[in-house]
């Protein structure tokens, strides 16, 4: 799973909510900002959607973009 692009920039955008994570997750300024634009799973840990939830006020299906499915 992925975090939705929209949902991504407003983190960037969001001191309070980056802190957040960054406590959360116990990582630094430079780790953060390779999670964020690798879009690392990381950032779709049960720990970390709370807070987005809370910071922002959406849903994890506003927050977590869908799986598609591979065909075989």
């Amino acid at each position: 799973m992925k975090i939705r692009k929209l949902v991504l920039m407003a983190i960037k955008g969001n001191t309070k909510l980056r802190s957040r994570i960054k406590v959360t997750l116990d990582i630094s300024e430079p780790t953060f900002y390779r999670l964020i634009t690798e879009n690392d799973d990381d950032l779709t840990k049960a720990a970390v959607l709370k807070v987005i939830r809370e910071e922002l006020g959406i849903t994890d299906s506003e927050i977590l973009e869908e799986e598609k499915a591979i065909a075989q």
